[in-house]
């Protein structure tokens, strides 16, 4: 278990998880601090994960997508617009 530190700046708290059935990784803060556990669906296909706080928080926003097949060309990989390196 790992432990973000906010920072005297940090007015909110980001993440973003990517759960795929057996792994979940969550960053948080853009990657300050990121946390690889093991995943398991239930028998039906669907996953949870859970991320707790020693202080109350209020969830603003949340998306989340239903992912496809994992696989595909090296031509579409090719033809995939690239985002400018921050």
């Amino acid at each position: 278990m790992d432990t973000l530190m906010l920072l005297p700046d940090d007015k909110t708290l980001t993440l973003r998880m990517f759960y795929d059935g057996h792994v979940v990784e969550t960053y948080f803060q853009g990657g300050r601090v990121v946390l690889t556990t093991d995943g398991v669906a239930d028998p039906g296909g669907v996953g949870a994960a859970t991320v707790s706080a020693s202080s109350s928080v209020m969830l603003a926003e949340a998306t989340s997508y239903t992912l496809s097949d994992i696989h595909t060309t090296v031509e579409d990989v090719l033809a995939t617009p690239r985002r400018e390196q921050l």
